[in-house]
């Protein structure tokens, strides 16, 4: 694996290499694999982007991560919540170097929700890590997932929630699933648009709480996003810039 990580590193080998070895993995039908990551034992689908992402880069989102994980320690925050957690890279880490650290985490995508459960109990964090395979939005009911298609599977990356579709998934707000007060918290949002909702659905939770928060936010939906968090009392206080898609990620405070 060090040799693959070394290569895709080499400008015109960085996509000839995890192709090759993409076709070679799917011609024996080896999709789903342990791989260790970060002193962490992952299951990965490579079937999935983001899974075979990490694979071949041995990367997720490095600096957002540990500009968090400073914040955290910091601020002496209590408690992690995780919206869209995907197979749950940032609340394992978390976990890893935080052991007081309460870590709640919501992720909608049934089969990124079942490769988190795979991963915490590889990590033996089954019972520092509670997960929910549900959206977070501004009401309780029924809502939509939309995935995008390839290699034969609804991709993690990039699933949203709507209004209509084919796969249902409950959603709940924050302020349901949640009776937090006088805590110190840390939120991560990464719902591919849904944030607004996210948010209105949070307000007794911000209130009643220090939260510091990263968000992802694409540009089209920026000056709105900010509106609404402003308008609740939030700071932004640093943008850590994405590389391949028209989003960032945000962080914001807000204090008691």
């Amino acid at each position: 694996m060090k040799l693959i990580h070394s290569l895709v590193k080499v400008p015109f080998l960085r996509r000839l290499i995890p192709s090759l070895v993409r076709r070679a993995m799917f011609l024996f039908k080896v999709y789903k694999i342990n791989y260790k990551f970060d002193n962490l034992d992952l299951h990965l689908d490579l079937r999935d982007a983001i899974d075979r992402y990490i694979f071949f880069h041995n990367y997720y989102e490095k600096e957002q991560v540990a500009y968090l994980l400073n914040h955290i320690e910091k601020n002496k925050v209590t408690s992690f919540i995780d919206i869209g957690s995907n197979i749950g890279i940032y609340s394992l880490i978390l976990a890893k170097h935080l052991i007081d650290l309460k870590i709640y985490s919501f992720e909608p995508h049934f089969k990124a929700f079942e490769r988190f459960k795979k991963n915490s109990e590889m990590n033996n964090f089954e019972n520092r890590i509670s997960i929910s395979n549900i959206g977070i939005s501004d009401n309780e009911g029924l809502l939509y997932i939309d995935s995008p298609q390839n290699l034969g599977i609804d991709q993690s990356g990039g699933a949203s929630l709507s209004q209509s579709g084919i796969n249902k998934v409950k959603v709940n707000t924050l302020d349901n699933e949640l009776d937090l007060k006088n805590e110190h918290l840390a939120i991560k949002i990464d719902v591919e648009g849904h944030e607004d909702k996210v948010i209105e659905g949070g307000v007794n939770l911000f209130n009643n709480n220090y939260v510091f928060m990263q968000i992802e936010i694409f540009d089209k939906n920026y000056k709105n996003i900010l509106s609404l968090l402003t308008k609740s009392g939030f700071k932004l206080i640093k943008k850590i810039d994405q590389k391949t898609a028209n989003a960032g990620d945000y962080f914001f405070e807000k204090k008691l």
